[in-house]
């Protein structure tokens, strides 16, 4: 027995625990091996009482310590509430002297001359700051970025107040390069009116504008601007749910997309069209004006924009599409399939003239695909991609039928909540029927409210991913840095002027 080693392990894993239990005097024996094992060693103090009662006794103190714990929380949150204030405006005085001293290093001195050196917004007139600082004996250049220093530019979008409000969406995908076109414009005018299309409720829209300009305190934890957004939104969903969607699922003035909803098909598709034409021919275009890049705008974007043109025009022409179901008395030359696509067929002048832009629009596109091509395997699959794309084209389009089926969703639900109501109203007797109806106009809010909220939210998202994916992919690259002006940061201090 003197010379045993009892050992066990327990445990999974890389790591696993070892216990070991030996005399003393074999210790200096041992650890050479555990070393050479990598074993951690845990040293266990001495304890001259059982296992049982020294655990009793360390339960007892960790019961001691906790409360002291409770005890020094407690006065912590005291001292907080008392001192929060001061040591706020200590911590923001260190981190203002702490930036000056730190932007220090980013000016050049002379003996006689201190140089500046920065990012200022276009607008900014820095002359009269800077003459009544240096009693007019400055020198300032400004000069606009070269094109080597694009990336490095900052950014500060600059948009009408309206407008503005709509720069959160942008600046969660990512701000724009400086010799990009700014997507917030666009956002301003698309954005409302698909959510409205999603929501496609005007009560809902109206309780949802009525609790985001209420300023109550639940509507404050959103940021300002998606609170001024979210009422534009509203604002148009009244007038869209209006048409489509009626008022809590009663009374649509257009059209009811749960009995037809080809028309709402319809509209979400052209307006997907029109949104991928819009990424192509205005966004993209403005991107290729701004840097100034002709060879790219001619043999890349303006034949995406006729090849979207003639190729849904033709695929309008072979279903047949008709107007009528929006007051327009329009229907497209209706022909099959192949001979709608194919060139040499006789067609209507309607046809022809998408056929031209449809085959126009790629052999310009196969032909800047070659001439931008770098290297051999470009120029053998730029071609095949050119004409490959437009099953890409196909599923954007396609993408935006989201907005009818969002739609429909709402009006189902809110149909669904109003139907449960009656049936459950219906067949009580007059005196019951007074006794519930109160309870159960409460029970029909409460489930519209959250009726508003899954279908605002799934409208958001989706409207989102609307932008995000089917119009920023066709022009947006982003990656722009937010422009930080060089300026004090106070919340809790202020500086009094003599």
């Amino acid at each position: 027995m003197g010379q045993k080693v009892f050992v066990s392990m327990f445990g999974k894993g890389e790591r696993r625990i070892l216990i070991a239990a030996y005399r003393a005097r074999d210790q200096q024996k041992l650890l050479p091996m555990l070393y050479r094992f990598e074993i951690e060693l845990l040293e266990i103090p001495r304890i001259p009482r059982t296992p049982r009662k020294a655990i009793q006794e360390l339960e007892k103190q960790l019961e001691g310590l906790a409360k002291e714990r409770a005890d020094f929380e407690i006065e912590r949150k005291k001292l907080a509430k008392a001192e929060a204030r001061e040591v706020s405006k200590l911590l923001e005085l260190l981190e203002i002297q702490m930036e000056r001293l730190g932007c220090a290093g980013l000016f050049g001195f002379t003996d006689a001359t201190v140089v500046i050196e920065g990012w200022v917004p276009e607008k900014a007139d820095l002359d009269p700051i800077l003459s009544a600082a240096t009693n007019g004996r400055h020198i300032i250049r400004i000069y606009k970025p070269q094109k080597v220093e694009v990336e490095a530019v900052p950014i500060q979008l600059e948009n009408p107040k309206g407008v503005g409000d709509f720069e959160l969406i942008t600046e969660m995908y990512g701000l724009p390069k400086y010799d990009e076109v700014d997507p917030t414009p666009f956002l301003a005018f698309t954005f409302p009116l698909f959510f409205a299309i999603c929501l496609s409720d005007a009560g809902y829209g109206l309780l949802l504008g009525l609790f985001m300009g209420s300023g109550i305190w639940f509507a404050k934890a959103f940021p300002r601007s998606l609170r001024r957004m979210m009422v534009v939104g509203a604002a148009c969903t009244v007038v869209i749910g209006a048409l489509i969607g009626g008022w809590f699922g009663f009374a649509p003035l257009w059209i009811n997309p749960m009995e037809n909803p080809i028309p709402i098909l319809k509209l979400a598709v052209f307006i997907g069209i029109l949104h991928i034409i819009v990424g192509f021919g205005v966004a993209a275009a403005l991107k290729d004006f701004f840097r100034r890049d002709w060879r790219n705008l001619i043999l890349n974007h303006i034949p995406r924009v006729l090849v979207v043109i003639g190729f849904f025009g033709l695929s309008f022409c072979a279903l047949g599409v008709s107007l009528s179901d929006f007051g327009i008395d329009f229907t497209f030359s209706k022909m099959n399939l192949f001979e709608a696509f194919n060139p040499l067929a006789l067609a209507p002048v309607m046809v022809v003239a998408f056929r031209i832009l449809l085959y126009v629009g790629l052999g310009i596109g196969i032909t800047g695909a070659v001439l931008m091509a770098k290297g051999l395997r470009e120029r053998l699959s730029g071609p095949i991609n050119v004409v490959y794309g437009i099953t890409g084209l196909v599923a954007d389009a396609a993408s935006y039928s989201r907005l009818m089926a969002l739609g429909i969703a709402t009006g189902i639900i809110a149909y669904a909540i109003n139907y449960i109501g009656g049936w459950l109203y219906e067949p009580l007797s007059p005196p019951l029927s007074y006794i519930v109806l109160v309870p159960l106009l409460i029970a029909l809010f409460a489930a519209h409210c959250f009726n508003i909220f899954i279908q605002s939210l799934g409208a958001f998202i989706h409207t989102m991913r609307l932008h995000y994916v089917e119009f920023f992919g066709k022009f947006y690259e982003g990656g722009g840095e937010k422009f930080t002006p060089f300026k004090a940061k106070r919340m809790f201090t202020k500086v009094k002027r003599r």
